[in-house]
């Protein structure tokens, strides 16, 4: 068809825009370069989006191109039935590859873009005084890019600790736009906390609801509460007496507790319980 071999076309071209961009980052010179990073942040945002629509676009015309052939005329109406639904996931999951794929390129060149514009305005400020205007307005002397985030796949024991530190450095960071904050959100994830999200588009519209879905999937503190409590009575014996594992036992402990502290738990009554599990 001649309309989808235009909309692959458009989709190589794309890709093409994401080449240039990676081509860009690979070769950057700060003093010709620096001028071009808010344009570069510009098209990848654009390309993201128009790769959205040509893909969905490919994705329905593909979805109705007829998969039977002459030498397929002797199926039954059965059998027939059985492979265009296997042939119908096989497309599925081509076409969810396909995203992934291009998701972790632009979450990879945006971070990087952002990366440098930020190095930027660190080296454009270094020689500035901080005034109390300057703290009135948000200026902040810390590069978010070379901040470690954690990573949160979704074990829900993992969620009180990046939802935190995730809401500190990036969520309730002002000087970072909703699609810089969607960028490292998605940066962020991995397993089924990013498959949780994958079918919210990207765009600055869309951070709140992807934040607002893993909120309402993972914010559950009596699940929270029972996963550390499951940590508690799962702790390894000691095999060797010596510090290390006489270390990484209380560790494990102290941990745990501290975190049923967090969620409400009153654990200072819970001594004798907690010595006999030790012991």
């Amino acid at each position: 068809m001649a309309e989808l071999r235009d909309l692959k076309k458009q989709e190589r071209n794309l890709r093409k825009t994401f080449d240039a961009i990676q081509h860009f980052l690979d070769t950057f010179d700060a003093e010709r370069h620096a001028s071009q990073l808010d344009i570069r942040l510009q098209r990848l945002d654009m390309a993201f989006s128009e790769f959205h629509v040509v893909r969905r676009k490919i994705e329905l015309l593909t979805d109705n191109v007829s998969y039977l052939s002459e030498a397929d005329t002797k199926e039954s109406d059965e059998e027939r039935a059985e492979r265009l639904e296997t042939l119908a996931e096989a497309r599925e999951d081509e076409n969810v590859r396909i995203m992934l794929d291009i998701e972790d390129q632009y979450c990879h060149l945006k971070s990087e873009l952002v990366h440098w514009k930020a190095d930027m305005f660190g080296s454009a400020t270094a020689g500035h005084c901080s005034t109390s205007q300057d703290t009135a307005v948000g200026f902040s002397r810390v590069k978010l890019p070379d901040i470690r985030l954690p990573t949160f796949s979704g074990k829900i024991k993992e969620w009180v600790t990046f939802r935190d530190t995730f809401r500190s450095l990036i969520h309730e960071n002002h000087q970072l736009t909703t699609m810089d904050r969607f960028t490292y959100l998605k940066s962020s994830l991995a397993g089924e906390a990013l498959q949780e999200i994958s079918a919210v588009e990207m765009s600055s519209v869309n951070y709140d609801v992807a934040w607002c879905m893993l909120e309402k999937r993972y914010e559950n503190t009596k699940l929270i509460v029972k996963a550390h409590l499951d940590s508690l009575f799962s702790v390894e014996a000691m095999k060797r007496e010596n510090y290390e594992t006489l270390n990484k036992l209380i560790g494990d402990f102290e941990k745990n507790l501290l975190m049923l502290d967090k969620m409400g738990e009153n654990t200072s009554n819970w001594s004798t319980i907690l010595v006999h599990m030790i012991c």
